[in-house]
């Protein structure tokens, strides 16, 4: 019983040695502060590069929606989550197996968001997530029936 006392001991002394070794200065998380914080005085440079859309002149498909969302209805990032993840739901598997038809699938995505906002001005819409995939699917019915009548002539 004494030993196992002993080996207690031994750990906690461990422990403690190797925490009190050497302490930064600054700490990563307030470097992370710092970083964001626009009252700092202090300098500090950021590793790596935060590369927004504005310097590749080229936004994604996901800010050019959510800005969309943002301009018609104000700032709400829940309901353009929902209404992205619903689009996600929609086109994951066919872009996963069909990876040239993404733009395709963009187009239409953007298409259908912009109809469902303006519905969303004109008329009481309750569940928009719903109304978004109804417009999505009447959508890629007629872009899809259009391609099929420009092949077959």
């Amino acid at each position: 019983m004494t030993a196992r006392g002993e080996q207690e001991n031994l750990v906690i002394q461990r422990a403690t040695v190797i925490i009190s070794e050497k302490e930064t200065d600054i700490s990563l998380i307030s470097k992370k502060e710092l970083l964001h914080n626009t009252y700092s005085t202090e300098n500090v440079c950021s590793v790596n590069p935060v590369y927004n859309f504005h310097e590749n002149k080229k936004p994604t498909f996901y800010q050019h929606f959510k800005s969309t969302v943002f301009a018609m209805l104000g700032v709400d990032q829940q309901l353009v989550s929902r209404l992205y993840g619903v689009y996600r739901s929609l086109t994951y598997r066919s872009i996963q197996l069909l990876p040239k038809e993404q733009k395709f699938y963009e187009d239409v995505g953007y298409q259908a968001l912009t109809i469902v906002l303006h519905a969303t001005q004109k008329k009481k819409i309750y569940n928009l997530s719903g109304y978004f995939v109804g417009v999505f699917e009447e959508l890629c019915k007629q872009k899809l029936f259009e391609f099929f009548q420009e092949h077959e002539e």
